[in-house]
């Protein structure tokens, strides 16, 4: 009687151990099959656009979740990429158009377009030897008043198509002149590497010559105030120029090549100066880079 009890107890385990090893290769044989649709979702989903990858329903298995690791992967390498530029792009300074062109037969508020996305950027200002004591100055058409924001320069070019006035060289500082200039950058008058520019083109008309100055940010240390010029001439007609930056010449001693000061140029401006009591009349009506101002038809 007890052999065929150890018998029966004997034949129920080897049942149940079977029965074990088939749930197990069973269970086995599906985390096999699951992993397998995991990694070829996981595979696939590199090539799924990213706005596909986050349209999908929340519901989605894993392969969804490996989808969307892959698409935060891919988020996080192209924010470094970009983060990695802008790091470049700062530290290679500020940058304006390769070219641009001011023409006062269109504009209307007396703004320069330089590129620079400084609030104060490009306006036109003028300046004199009232600094020094001296009393040149300029005169402008009696019928402009400066507009609600105390802005003259835009209404006066879009009455007249550029800057028009009189110039007077006064007699109480030894070198007598006025100016007119816009900043490239901002008021704050921060170098700006302008070399693409090519030079400078001018459209204009006036009965006393003058100069177009390159002033740079620190001027007392980088041409210690011996900024580099171009001369411009008489022309009682309305006159297209170009000045290629080779042009630009200092007037006397040794100092920084042009190439050097050309990547901190803060401002461009034109300088009436000369004998005391002398006097003209001017209007400027195009300022560019070089070339601009010929592909645009004259007044």
């Amino acid at each position: 009687m007890r052999k065929f009890l150890l018998l029966g107890l004997g034949a129920i385990a080897f049942f149940s151990s079977a029965c074990n090893d088939d749930v197990s290769l069973a269970v086995s044989d599906d985390l096999i099959s699951s992993s397998d649709e995991s990694i070829m979702s996981s595979s696939s989903s590199g090539d799924v656009p990213a706005s596909s990858s986050s349209s999908s329903s929340s519901s989605s298995s894993s392969s969804s979740s490996s989808s969307s690791s892959s698409s935060s992967a891919k988020s996080s390498s192209s924010s470094a990429e970009r983060s990695s530029s802008s790091v470049k792009s700062s530290s290679s300074g500020k940058t304006v158009y390769s070219s641009f062109l001011w023409d006062g037969t269109t504009d209307i508020v007396g703004r320069v377009e330089t590129g620079s996305p400084e609030e104060t950027s490009g306006y036109w200002f003028n300046y004199s030897d009232d600094y020094e004591g001296g009393s040149s100055r300029f005169t402008f058409p009696p019928d402009v008043e400066p507009d609600t924001y105390d802005n003259f320069f835009g209404p006066l070019v879009e009455v007249y198509g550029g800057i028009k006035a009189s110039v007077t060289l006064g007699d109480d500082y030894d070198y007598p002149y006025v100016g007119l200039g816009f900043n490239v950058w901002s008021e704050n008058q921060e170098g700006v590497d302008v070399s693409e520019w090519g030079g400078i083109c001018i459209a204009y008309q006036s009965t006393i010559p003058f100069v177009i100055e390159l002033g740079v940010e620190d001027e007392a240390t980088l041409t210690e105030y011996v900024n580099y010029r171009a001369s411009v001439s008489v022309s009682n007609t309305i006159t297209a120029v170009d000045f290629s930056w080779a042009k630009f010449r200092r007037d006397w001693g040794p100092g920084p090549s042009i190439e050097d000061v050309l990547k901190k140029v803060a401002a461009i401006k034109l300088k009436f100066e000369g004998e005391a009591g002398t006097t003209g009349d001017i209007l400027i009506q195009k300022l560019g880079s070089l070339g601009e101002c010929n592909y645009y038809v004259l007044l």
